[in-house]
């Protein structure tokens, strides 16, 4: 079972409230700054809404983009 849940807020045209979106997940990484150094444009072919992906030590993390994901997952899914 996923150990952590993401959760991120999306103001969305058209509704009156913002779009609530939870993501679970094995690992978090956390928020932080980086530079353009940091950001690789690559992604995983497989994961498209995955916008590209950041050096964190010696790991990487997906950069996901909240838009591209409510067209891959338009509905609730679990």
């Amino acid at each position: 079972l996923p150990k952590h849940v993401v959760v991120a807020s999306l103001r969305v045209e058209n509704h009156h409230e913002d779009l609530r979106i939870g993501i679970a997940s094995d690992e978090v990484i956390g928020t932080y700054s980086v530079n353009t150094e940091d950001l690789l444009e690559q992604a995983p072919e497989n994961v498209p809404h995955c916008i590209g992906m950041l050096r964190h030590d010696d790991r990487l993390a997906l950069v996901i983009d909240l838009r591209r994901l409510l067209e891959v997952f338009p509905g609730p899914s679990i």
